[in-house]
């Protein structure tokens, strides 16, 4: 599968009236236009080109043209689609011979090609297969003598340091690939597309005027999905740093007793984090009690020295689930994880887990990450999905990955996933429970279908972000109003209005126990995007003079209600509280751990997939 970005023929394309007056043309926000074209503009280039550097140049240089010569565009000859489309399939064909003529062609007498006979007419060579007529299709003058000619950039070059001006020297008036800047420069390709997505930031700030920061913002998203690192490690997730590898079990072991046997099915580390499925199978005279396994001794060894666990206040962290195999009674099998801390020099050594008297020895070694391009995907500045879709047992399942970026950890809702057919057939996805207990990959099965290609829908995403400044906010009396206040939010900022009855059901709110009281405390969000709305708001009540300290007994919730759009939203907080402390010596506070925002992403998701059987599905 090799599908990449948003399908755009599946977007609600905002292609304006013929008639419009092209003198009046507002051209769409560049973030806009590539959310809505970036997959088609990917398609076309892929249709002429296979080399897949070669394909993201011309992306990028499509986007770029565009809003260089956006006066070129007419909306009564045609859609933003086909405009971006003509252009790129210039630009690739540009590509496709420029490549052709390095590698060296057969020339007939006279100078002239040999164009050899394809399907019994004779085919160019110059051409890719499927492009006809394209000596109209020249490419334009240079793009680094216009972008020179046309765009005074010198002034918001001296932001930049040297090595930065260097590879925006080299990219946009030398033409050159970030690959071939990598060479030039002696630098890991990595650190070149590190360093220009950090020179176009700043490129951002220091430019103003409407068209360059057109310009600049469009190659900004141009290379956004192109410069983020994602490395999908098929069965365990994504990786999105490139520099620190992925790292899964090298082999499954196994040990065992007269009581049970226990076999290390997967382990994987990533960013620090170890994660081990264990699955324990007991034996004819042995009975595994409730709880049982996560009280036995445990612990994980390196170098004879114990790690420390991920989770602190208990002796382990675990997940149970029990496992139907064959005929065999399920609650002879049981299935546990383990999360260990563990730095990344440990890796190279053996590491040995130990449960009661069975010690298990094993190796990790790094994963082989597949490039994001393989698969189907849609990806914008707050996060994405990529999905693996195949047929299976006469079923269409797909295997969905979240791909977050900047702190946000991006999830959908299952019970609003579908899958068009080409036919126009609409299946509707059941999640799949036990494919991937290790990870975040979700499985889904849309049931009875042939293979073939696929469009994967849902209408929203979620989006949940740590709050990572430390805040305390000294809560008013309960008669006293608020003062004006504003406190920052990953991805916007919220206000105290100060306490107020809810708009719910009294039911829908928690019972006080004896001593206690209750209020509620009314907030209003503001989130830095129209399409985001807070869901679930997450603090910690402590003292006013003492935030550490937490009153007890006392609880604190998220209240939630319909906002004007009908959409459930958090409405505040719920508080209780012992009745002998008064509400003015309370405060809520963040700690940047347990304290989190949750948004509701209103933004409908579409990723194409191809589904082939099973075992037909591609590995690179």
């Amino acid at each position: 599968m090799k599908n990449a970005g948003k399908s755009a023929a599946a977007s609600s394309a905002r292609t304006p009236s013929k008639s419009a007056s092209k003198d009046a043309l507002t051209l769409p926000a560049p973030e806009e236009l590539m959310e809505q074209y970036a997959a088609l503009v990917w398609k076309t280039a892929a249709a002429c080109l296979e080399n897949l550097e070669d394909i993201k140049e011309c992306v990028n240089d499509t986007f770029l043209e565009f809003y260089l010569h956006s006066d070129r565009y007419d909306p009564g000859k045609g859609s933003y689609a086909a405009f971006l489309c003509t252009i790129a399939r210039r630009k690739a064909i540009n590509r496709y011979r420029k490549n052709r003529k390095a590698s060296g062609i057969s020339m007939a007498p006279g100078g002239k090609k040999k164009l050899p006979l394809k399907n019994g007419i004779f085919h160019d060579p110059d051409t890719p297969a499927g492009i006809t007529n394209p000596a109209d299709m020249a490419d334009p003058s240079d793009m680094a003598e216009t972008v020179a000619g046309r765009l005074d950039l010198e002034a918001a070059l001296q932001s930049l340091k040297p090595e930065e001006f260097d590879i925006i020297r080299m990219k946009y008036y030398g033409g050159m690939t970030i690959r071939e800047i990598a060479d030039s420069l002696h630098l890991s390709y990595e650190t070149v597309k590190k360093r220009h997505q950090r020179s176009l930031t700043k490129l951002q700030k220091a430019l103003t005027i409407g068209l360059i920061l057109a310009l600049i913002a469009a190659l900004a998203a141009c290379a956004y999905v192109v410069l983020r690192y994602f490395g999908i490690v098929p069965g365990y997730g994504v990786n999105t740093n490139g520099e620190m590898p992925f790292y899964v079990l090298e082999e499954p072991v196994s040990a065992e007793n007269d009581e049970f046997g226990v076999e290390l099915e997967k382990a994987f580390w990533n960013n620090g984090e170890l994660s081990l499925t264990l699955q324990f199978r007991k034996k004819e005279a042995f009975e595994f009690e409730n709880q049982m396994i996560p009280n036995w001794y445990q612990d994980l060894m390196l170098s004879a020295s114990s790690l420390e666990q991920e989770s602190s206040g208990e002796s382990l962290s675990y997940e149970r689930d029990l496992i139907s195999d064959s005929n065999e009674n399920p609650e002879n099998i049981h299935r546990y994880q383990f999360h260990y801390t563990v730095p990344e020099k440990g890796l190279d050594e053996t590491l040995l887990f130990r449960i009661r008297e069975l010690s298990l020895s094993f190796r990790l070694t790094p994963a082989r990450e597949l490039p994001l391009e393989n698969y189907g995907y849609e990806l914008s500045d707050l996060g994405g999905f990529m999905a693996d879709a195949y047929i299976r047992d006469g079923h269409l399942m797909a295997d969905l990955y979240p791909l977050n970026v900047d702190g946000y950890r991006i999830a959908f809702s299952a019970s609003d996933v579908t899958a068009a057919a080409e036919d126009g057939t609409v299946l509707t996805g059941s999640p799949v429970r036990g494919e991937f207990p290790q990870s975040e990959i979700s499985t889904l099965d849309f049931g009875p279908a042939e293979e073939g290609h696929y469009l994967i829908r849902f209408p929203y995403a979620s989006l949940t972000a740590a709050i990572p400044e430390a805040i305390t906010i000294p809560l008013p009396a309960l008669e006293e109003e608020m003062p004006d206040n504003s406190w920052p939010l990953p991805g916007g900022s919220f206000s105290i209005l100060g306490w107020d009855t809810p708009p719910v059901p009294e039911e829908q709110l928690s019972t006080p126990v004896e001593g206690m009281q209750r209020q509620e405390l009314h907030i209003l969000y503001t989130p830095d995007r129209e399409d985001l709305t807070v869901v679930i708001f997450a603090m910690t009540l402590g003292m006013k003079d003492a935030p550490q300290i937490c009153p007890a007994p006392s609880s604190i919730g998220n209240v939630s209600a319909e906002d004007s759009a009908g959409q459930n939203a958090s409405w505040g907080l719920s508080i209780a509280w012992p009745e002998n402390i008064n509400a003015e010596e309370l405060c809520i506070r963040s700690d940047g751990a347990g304290t989190n925002v949750m948004y509701r992403w209103n933004h409908a998701f579409s990723i194409p997939v191809t589904a082939p059987r099973e075992s037909d599905t591609p590995q690179e």
